[in-house]
């Protein structure tokens, strides 16, 4: 198994921020897993990773990943990252109802954990925050 590096998660990373739903699927290997925030996932395979992704690039279309810090090992990379957006469309909740947009903006840290197969694609990709604090800042909790 080739050893990831830096600039492999920096690639993902710049897919992530592309806004581009198939440039940023392409990155994740066919059998991959994916887990969200707001107790979403898990997310199987690049169809059912793609329908998430397209939905939060609808709640928050300008959405943004910053690269704080990461650490890489092996075919794992762990990262502390800010991600920001405006919440500019509906959140679809795991019960299916919906959220209207509040159109505040939101600056949230996480730390977000990768695996990657031997073509260096996401097979693994978790997803670590407080979602309260989201929600305070878009205005939905205290």
């Amino acid at each position: 198994m080739p050893e990831l590096t830096t600039d492999d998660v920096a690639r993902w990373m710049k897919a992530a921020n592309s806004g581009d739903i198939d440039r940023m699927v392409a990155e994740f290997a066919d059998d991959a897993v994916a887990y969200g925030i707001l107790g979403s996932g898990p997310y199987v395979g690049k169809q059912a990773i793609r329908t998430w992704l397209s939905g939060v690039l609808v709640s928050f279309p300008d959405l943004r990943e910053e690269l704080k810090t990461v650490a890489v090992r092996g075919n794992e990379a762990l990262g502390v990252e800010t991600m920001t957006g405006t919440h500019s469309g509906p959140i679809r909740t795991a019960d299916g109802k919906e959220i209207p947009p509040t159109h505040r903006k939101f600056s949230w840290d996480l730390m977000v954990h990768l695996v990657a197969d031997n073509n260096g694609r996401i097979k693994s990709y978790r997803l670590y925050g407080n979602p309260l604090e989201l929600f305070r800042q878009l205005g939905l909790s205290r």
